[in-house]
This record gives C-alpha cells, sequence and structure tokens, in this order.
C-alpha cells in the first residue's frame, strides 16, 4: 500500500482486525513496518476502543485517523425462524441470554462474563449464559 502511495499518490486505509497489532508490534521489523503503514494511512480501523487505545500507544500521532467499527450482531429477518428453533432445542424460550462466540483465549474475557452471569443469577433466574 505504501508503495502505490509513492509512486501513485493512491491513498489507502489500513484495517486491523483482532490481534493485528499485538502481533506486528511485537518484534522490532515487523513493528516498524506496522507504525511506518499507519503513519502513511490515510485512516485506520479497528473493532473496539481498547484496540484504538492499543493504536494510540503505539503511533500517537495517528490517533487522529483511528475510527473504531465494532462488529455487527443483529439477525437478518429470515434468521428469527431458526432463532426461535434454536431457542426451543436448548431449553432458552423465555429466558435472558448473554451469549459469547469467540475462541477460548485469555483476553477475550471470557472467564470475566462467567463471574459477571454468575453475580446476576441471584436477581436474574431466567439469565442463561452460552
Amino acid at each position: 500500500a505504501q508503495a502505490l502511495k509513492r509512486l501513485r499518490g493512491t491513498p489507502y486505509t489500513v484495517v486491523t482486525y483482532g490481534e493485528d497489532i499485538g502481533v506486528y508490534s511485537r518484534g522490532p521489523r515487523t513493528r516498524n513496518m506496522l507504525v511506518s503503514s499507519l503513519q502513511g494511512a490515510q485512516a485506520i480501523t479497528c473493532l473496539t476502543d481498547e484496540a484504538a487505545f492499543e493504536l494510540a500507544a503505539l503511533c500517537p500521532e495517528t490517533s487522529h485517523k483511528v475510527m473504531v467499527f465494532p462488529p455487527p450482531a443483529s439477525l437478518p429477518a429470515e434468521d428469527v425462524e431458526q432463532s426461535a428453533e434454536l431457542r426451543a432445542r436448548y431449553g432458552l424460550e423465555g429466558r435472558e441470554v448473554v451469549l459469547t462466540v469467540a475462541r477460548l483465549v485469555p483476553r477475550k474475557g471470557i472467564d470475566i462474563t462467567m463471574r459477571a452471569v454468575a453475580q446476576l443469577a441471584a436477581g436474574h433466574p431466567e439469565l442463561k449464559y452460552v
């Protein structure tokens, strides 16, 4: 992307996802490449405020370019019927459901969610964590 920008003036956006920032900022070579890419970018996107904070710590002069776009979590209309079937199959009808879809790695905070759901359980007997 940087070569295209230098040769043709083509602007580019850096789109980060997941562990991109942490992985590429570990080694000096990849860290320098990442910082250089961020500096040359027209815009930088990430999924969370935490990722934006990591980007700002890594390359403070680019923080004005960072935009947070959380992934959407809504069901298309055609999936509502399938959702009802799944609720029935797993005994979730009439229950409040907290759902996590993620890899089981510490940085996802699933242990924190489990503790929070456990604390809420006494006051919300209908609460179910999936």
